[in-house]
């Protein structure tokens, strides 16, 4: 794993650059996308470490270039980079298995959390959709967006909202951006 490089895809040459930095502090080798297509092209010339992916792309939705970046690598590790989100594409996100979902913009230690669990994910069996976290928290993690048939969607709403809490470290103001929604909405939402 760490002779292989990085792959970054995301339309926004800011972001691209900066991801670049915050990661070549990580990985020897980095290689960068701006669209699905291009993406498709570098995956399909070999392995790589892991995907930082935006999840709206110019060519294409960035988890159906997750669906078929697993396809052509299926033990990948993928975080999706987003400066918006709904709550739908967040757990569609989680629901296929990424490992971490950031958003923008960018910090250092989000990359660096990102990275260390995209490793963890990689190294282990493929749970709870793909998704693995050596923490102490593994396995309520990989069951955390199994959410019963009887459920309303109030509650699959709420879990959401819970489970992007959690994946942004407690940081409701984070999640809220990450949602779309203001902070109040968030709060009064998981007071409901």
């Amino acid at each position: 794993m760490d002779d292989l490089p990085l792959l970054i895809v995301d339309a926004d040459q800011n972001a691209n650059h900066r991801l670049t930095q915050f990661t070549r502090r990580l990985v020897k080798r980095v290689l960068c996308a701006a669209n699905a297509a291009e993406a498709v092209c570098i995956l399909q010339q070999g392995p790589v470490a892991g995907m930082f992916c935006e999840l709206q792309l110019p060519d294409r939705a960035g988890l159906s270039l997750v669906a078929e970046a697993r396809r052509i690598h299926p033990r990948l590790p993928v975080t999706i980079v987003t400066g918006e989100g709904s709550i739908e594409d967040t757990i569609d996100a989680f629901r296929s298995g990424v490992a971490d979902f950031i958003i923008k913009p960018i910090c250092q230690s989000a990359v660096a959390t990102a990275w260390n669990r995209m490793l963890a994910g990689s190294a282990q069996p493929s749970t709870g959709g793909g998704r693995g976290i050596a923490d102490a928290a593994a396995k309520d993690d990989a069951d955390a967006m199994s959410i019963p048939v009887n459920t309303s969607l109030k509650q699959i709403e709420k879990h959401a909202v819970r489970e992007v809490i959690y994946r942004l470290d407690g940081n409701k103001a984070a999640a809220a951006r990450a949602l779309g929604i203001h902070r109040k909405a968030l709060y009064r939402l998981l007071d409901s």
